[in-house]
């Protein structure tokens, strides 16, 4: 008896449930039992020093590749229910995927190339989604994803950092900027940022002050795990948005399901 293609499906998709919450416990297992260290740069002319808070193992390697697995399964998933649609419309699977494009008119020619021996209606529910940049971004993103997760050497998670602040005591110098200039801050007395640090270097920014500040810092820095170089997911949390990955393409599934099956 051969395996049933949707059922296969839902499968695929109900194993990312017990696949997210397994990163889960191992993201709060990472944060809980690492330790950090307090560093600081100057910027590249020499007016600013930017404070930091550094993980002392940041290697996120074991989460990139639970990640990983996870949005394979999800991205997966689409290709199969835009075969197992073309399968029943014309008795072919060999030209189909599910399209996406880095722009619409790039999406506009993969939708005509991959989705040929689709019919109209699953073409018309294709595009409705806005699958590329710039339409639909957490549908992209889920693409995008699975496309770095297949090159060696890019990792798709990343410490991302903010800190509680108590109390500041500035005896010297000045403190110019509180918070992430790249998340959420204050700029003390309207003050104009500079040139910042090397830009590898930007997560975990928590103070910035002049060059030679002498300050007393109470405070705890945050920790949590997210997507690295993705278009408005660079700080989400890593579960909160496979989750999201995961309810669309559930949703996406059920849809074309009710409407060819």
């Amino acid at each position: 008896m051969s395996a049933n293609p949707l059922g296969i499906l839902k499968a695929k998709v109900n194993r990312t449930k017990a696949q997210i919450q397994n990163l889960d416990e191992a993201v709060r297992s990472f944060v809980s039992t690492n330790s950090y260290e307090i560093v600081s740069d100057l910027n590249f002319d020499g007016t600013e020093r930017i404070w930091r808070f550094v993980l002392t193992n940041s290697d996120t390697s074991d989460l990139a590749v639970m990640a990983g697995e996870i949005i394979h399964n999800l991205r997966s998933a689409l290709d199969n229910i835009a075969c197992a649609v073309a399968e029943k419309h014309c008795g072919r699977t060999d030209r189909t995927y599910f399209p996406f494009g880095k722009d619409v008119d790039i999406f506009e020619t993969q939708l005509r190339l991959k989705g040929k021996d689709l019919p109209d209606d699953a073409i018309a529910m294709i595009r409705a989604l806005k699958p590329y940049a710039g339409g639909n971004e957490l549908l992209w993103a889920l693409h995008n994803l699975n496309r770095y997760d297949k090159h060696p050497g890019i990792n798709t998670a990343q410490p991302a950092q903010g800190s509680r602040m108590r109390g500041l005591k500035v005896y010297s110098g000045r403190a110019l900027i509180f918070g992430n200039r790249n998340g959420q801050h204050l700029i003390v007395d309207g003050y104009i940022p500079k040139v910042s640090a090397i830009a590898v270097q930007k997560e975990g920014e928590f103070l910035t002050t002049t060059p030679f500040a002498q300050f007393e810092y109470d405070g705890e820095p945050i920790f949590q795990i997210s997507f690295n170089e993705v278009r408005g997911f660079e700080r989400e949390p890593i579960v909160a948005v496979l989750h999201q990955m995961r309810d669309l393409v559930d949703g996406v599934l059920l849809a074309f399901q009710k409407r060819f099956f």
